[in-house]
């Protein structure tokens, strides 16, 4: 009786130690995309309010991404930081911008124009939030991609400027 008292006190501990999750802020975001309609992933939140989100997308798109956005939406309070680097990506190399949107949410622009996300491939990103002013217990992560400018494009704008010169 004493023997099996014993374990049970010993398995609790262990429970205790090594059950608990070892990621209690980090989430995972998996979205498809077919065009370029911003779409919001939902993430809950959890002590000690700050660490990475992994994010998977697909583009299932016929465009080609050269860049891809994430806002943080549904909470205030919420930033995307610096340190440790807000971004980590499949795509490299990758350059990033933070900023707030007017609203004052927080905006991380990521550009990959030397490795573009191609249709039907997958592109993965991790994001680190600090959510340690406000707590909240829920907040969104909108995303869409852009797609790399096409040459006739440019080739279109440049007759167009040059037409407007001769004016």
């Amino acid at each position: 009786m004493r023997l099996s008292i014993i374990a049970v006190v010993l398995s609790i501990g262990v429970l205790a130690l090594f059950g608990a999750p070892a990621r209690a802020h980090d989430g995972t975001i998996d979205l498809t995309f077919t065009d370029w309609a911003q779409q919001t992933g939902d993430h809950f939140d959890a002590d000690p309010w700050k660490g990475w989100i992994d994010v998977t997308v697909q583009n299932s798109s016929t465009n080609v991404w050269g860049d891809f956005h994430f806002e943080i939406c549904g909470a205030t309070n919420v930033y995307f930081e610096m340190d440790p680097p807000p971004l980590v990506s499949s795509q490299s190399p990758t350059t990033w911008v933070i900023g707030t949107n007017p609203g004052g949410y927080s905006t991380l622009d990521a550009y990959f124009y030397d490795d573009p996300v191609m249709p039907g491939e997958i592109a993965t990103f991790q994001i680190y939030t600090n959510n340690t002013a406000a707590q909240n217990a829920w907040f969104g992560v909108c995303m869409w991609p852009t797609p790399v400018p096409e040459p006739a494009s440019l080739v279109l704008l440049a007759l167009g400027a040059l037409l407007l010169r001769r004016r």
